[in-house]
């Protein structure tokens, strides 16, 4: 029951981590949808694509689009449009934010981008058709930490045709920390694992060993697995939409150290029972002793001797403790005395009977 508990324990930290998880996407999401829908972004869209057809920017390679706009990748905009992209990292999780317009060319950005046409990229492709695109986590080795993008169509309206792309950018280092402060053990650790079996909140592009892979299709598994440093407790729950799962490990040591101590009490409890009633049996047995077997072993000592014709017993000599022993004990002695009697009478009658025989010779 103690173990069952420690596995509910975990299984309502893994719950509580995912629901973290969940919110904190849903928030960054909700960061960048509200980017897409500012009205200076939409306007910067629909100015840049005038700019950018006035320029034939639309009927040149992408090379030479790269070649003509090398040294700030982006077209330019509002000056206090662009000011507040690049004040954006500073006030929220977002660690990149910019966005382009319906050729694919970047407008504004927090930064400089890497790149200046994005018509190629795929993400870009599938905001553009799908509204919206989530990428897989992936390593940036400058900032040495796991990425990830959530990308959004500009649209003027709900329903019209999206005039360009707002892309932002965040790490997982924030979602980490916030992970770390759910596991409210030290011997416990939770991490987010993707479809690839990688671990997102590692610092680098590690693999979870293949027996703590998620099974696909289990919304919530629980297992015992071995570890480095022995066996562990192994939680899966999903997160972001089913992407995802949360990973909670705790070794068993820890995770099962009530169960283990109220084991060892059991067992300590069990043995200190067993002593107990071997007291309480052994001192049963004196106590019986004294009120049974010894009145009955001295009555049957009295018997014994009157059995042999000795009437010269000395009840005096003898103690009996119970009021029981005592009652037998003086039935015995009141049966010795007529005994006694009987055999004085017949004494008496025999001595009298030669003394007569005697007279009459």
């Amino acid at each position: 029951a103690l173990e069952d508990g420690a596995k509910r324990r975990g299984v309502q930290i893994a719950r509580t981590a995912s629901i973290v998880t969940q919110g904190y996407l849903d928030d960054l999401h909700h960061q960048a949808e509200l980017i897409a829908q500012l009205p200076s972004v939409v306007a910067g869209a629909r100015d840049a694509a005038q700019r950018a057809v006035a320029q034939r920017l639309d009927r040149i390679t992408i090379p030479e689009a790269e070649r003509r706009f090398a040294g700030t990748h982006q077209l330019g905009g509002d000056p206090a449009l662009q000011a507040f992209l690049r004040g954006l990292p500073a006030r929220t999780s977002l660690a990149e934010v910019f966005f382009t317009e319906v050729h694919g060319f970047a407008v504004l950005s927090s930064d400089v981008p890497s790149d200046f046409a994005q018509q190629d990229e795929e993400w870009w492709q599938n905001a553009m058709r799908d509204g919206v695109y989530a990428s897989d986590a992936k390593y940036d080795s400058s900032s040495r930490a796991q990425v990830m993008e959530y990308d959004v169509a500009i649209r003027p309206t709900p329903v019209s045709r999206p005039v360009g792309v707002v892309k932002a950018g965040f790490g997982l280092d924030t979602l980490r920390a916030l992970l770390a402060t759910e596991s409210r053990d030290a011997s416990a650790s939770i991490d987010l694992v993707d479809a690839h079996g990688t671990l997102l909140t590692s610092m680098g592009l590690e693999q979870v060993p293949p027996n703590l892979r998620p099974r696909p299709g289990d919304s919530i598994q629980v297992q015992v697995v071995p570890g480095a440093g022995g066996d562990e407790v192994a939680i899966t729950v999903p997160t972001n939409e089913g992407r995802w799962r949360v990973l909670y490990r705790q070794p068993t040591a820890t995770a099962y150290g009530p169960a283990r101590r109220a084991e060892r009490l059991v067992w300590l409890g069990a043995g200190g029972l067993l002593l107990l009633t071997g007291i309480v049996l052994l001192l049963l047995s004196r106590w019986l002793d004294r009120r049974v077997r010894d009145p009955v072993r001295a009555v049957a000592a009295v018997t014994d001797q009157v059995a042999t014709g000795d009437l010269t017993v000395d009840f005096a000599a003898q103690t009996v403790e119970t009021v029981e022993g005592q009652s037998l004990y003086a039935s015995v002695q009141t049966m010795v005395a007529a005994l006694r009697s009987l055999v004085g009478a017949i004494r008496t009658a025999s001595d009298e009977r030669s003394e007569e025989h005697t007279s009459e010779l």
